[in-house]
């Protein structure tokens, strides 16, 4: 249950203008939870970086708990309003930039939902990270969520001694720009609890990511264990004592560059480490190709004859997701998909754009603003597309349920709806019996280790999150008795799987 404004609020505010400044609002349970924690100890300075509905502030007042100082901001000008005038004088609200605003004094207690968004969605990203360097000497990553940079500078403003509790996306666990976010947490003092909120969907019913709670003391030289926990419902959230960690980790055994979200699941894998090598030395993967406006950049055989777009610029293309179905893609498939009138196609206007068809093609495309759009407007000409070989496995970028790994065997590139990968030199020999590893259990199971893990189940895999994972060395590729290859093509055809004995030999690589 959310505070007694956010009806009111969501009335009169649209899902848009909430997406755009990162709302996601705190239940009632939650707040209470963490303001308990913050004032087991006495303090007398209080900061929330992001005050919203003022849902913080209520629980304060309903614990009838009084700070001499209590400071805070909302950039967005709109529920600024709407909470001055329900708080009235009672709390002085700034409406101002955090992440901007660096003349703070050092506060013995902070709290905080901050926006969840992606920085590059952020207005004022190019600022934020010239004063996060100046002030900070960090310099954020462009992948950077909001959440996490409202996080590094609320540590900085606590005094030593001082408490933090934040509820916020747990994306930087796994992902690249995180380990700047867990390095100063490791650096700065005590994390006395992580919390993930394992029933978001319930929670935030409209974020689509993993969300938890972070509880932090300010001190040096911290050599407390890190204690993980899971919660499932929000009643299991009375006292911090109560709760039971699904275990605590040594710092000395926890790094910032780890992938930090394994800690939350109750049975941890195990890996043969001496046969495992980074999947980077076979080759790598990359993104799909990014249109900027895939509608009108992608095609099927009725628009190509409408259009009367030549046959010469019409690229073989998978545009969607679901248009792979199995573990194979195979030349008659990738027919069928034409037949069918599929959109398997992306137009390359660039190098046809002498066409008098296509001339008239990129004129409708001007007609219709494309060339005004985030990506094309970067581009020269505008309408010049990335480029991109046909990969030899695909991996399906989002996945529930377990990851979708393709052998593209194929002309056909890709759009942003999966990771491309090729061989190098080293690799090419070794590509069949990747392919097999990744469809294997034990596969399945070791790659989970660097996946993002969103809410409501989705998982999420970027590029040097697949070239960072482990795979055998070709050492123990090498040691492995000759694999029936077109046998176990066979079997993946008609099953949908490898062959039980080489799931079983894959198995190894797992203590």
């Amino acid at each position: 249950m959310e505070n007694s404004l956010f009806s009111a609020y969501s009335n009169v505010t649209s899902l848009e203008h909430r997406k755009k400044f990162g709302q996601f609002f705190t239940p009632k349970a939650i707040a209470k939870f963490m303001i308990d924690w913050l004032l087991i100890d006495r303090s007398d300075s209080c900061l929330d970086p992001a005050f919203g509905l003022g849902v913080f502030a209520e629980e304060l007042d309903a614990s009838n708990y009084n700070f001499a100082s209590f400071k805070t901001y909302e950039l967005d000008s709109h529920i600024f309003d709407f909470s001055k005038n329900y708080f009235g004088e009672k709390i002085t609200i700034h409406n101002k930039d955090y992440l901007l605003n660096w003349d703070n004094p050092k506060f013995d207690s902070i709290i905080c939902n901050p926006p969840y968004m992606k920085f590059q969605n952020f207005q004022s990203k190019e600022e934020v990270i010239e004063v996060f360097e100046e002030n900070l000497g960090i310099r954020l990553s462009g992948y950077t969520n909001t959440a996490s940079a409202f996080l590094l500078k609320s540590i900085e403003e606590l005094k030593d001694g001082g408490k933090l509790a934040y509820i916020m996306p747990f994306e930087f666990m796994n992902a690249g720009y995180g380990q700047i976010v867990k390095e100063f947490l490791l650096e700065q003092g005590t994390i006395n609890a992580l919390i993930k909120i394992d029933c978001e969907k319930d929670t935030f019913s409209e974020v689509v990511t993993s969300v938890g709670i972070i509880f932090f003391t300010k001190q040096n030289k911290s050599t407390h264990d890190i204690p993980f926990y899971v919660i499932t419902s929000l009643s299991q959230l009375t006292k911090l004592d109560d709760l039971t960690p699904i275990r605590s980790v040594s710092r000395n055994d926890i790094k910032p560059k780890d992938k930090w979200a394994k800690h939350f699941e109750l049975n941890q894998i195990t890996i043969n480490s001496k046969w495992l090598c980074q999947l980077n030395y076979y080759g790598s993967f990359s993104r799909g190709i990014a249109t900027g406006a895939n509608e009108y950049f992608s095609a099927n055989q009725t628009k190509a004859k409408k259009f009367k777009l030549p046959e010469g610029a019409l690229i073989p293309c998978i545009t969607k997701s679901n248009q792979l179905k199995t573990s194979i893609f195979s030349s008659e498939k990738l027919e069928k998909l034409i037949l069918s009138d599929a959109t398997i196609y992306l137009v390359n206007l660039e190098e046809n754009s002498d066409c008098p068809a296509i001339k008239s093609y990129i004129k409708l495309g001007e007609e219709r603003e494309v060339h005004k759009r985030y990506l094309t407007k970067m581009r020269s000409p505008w309408y010049k597309l990335e480029k991109r070989k046909p990969a030899e496995l695909l991996f399906g970028v989002f996945s529930r349920d377990g990851y979708k790994v393709v052998r593209n065997f194929t002309n056909s590139i890709n759009l942003t709806c999966y990771h491309g990968f090729n061989t190098n030199m080293f690799g090419a020999k070794y590509l069949d019996l990747l392919f097999f590893y990744f469809l294997s259990g034990a596969g399945k199971k070791i790659l989970t280790i660097n996946m993002r893990k969103y809410g409501d189940g989705l998982d999420k895999f970027e590029p040097n999150d697949l070239n960072n994972s482990f795979v055998p060395s070709s050492g123990w590729f090498d040691s492995l008795k000759e694999v029936d290859i077109a046998y176990e093509y066979s079997q993946i055809r008609k099953n949908g799987k490898i062959s039980e004995k080489l799931n079983c030999v894959f198995d190894s690589l797992l203590h």
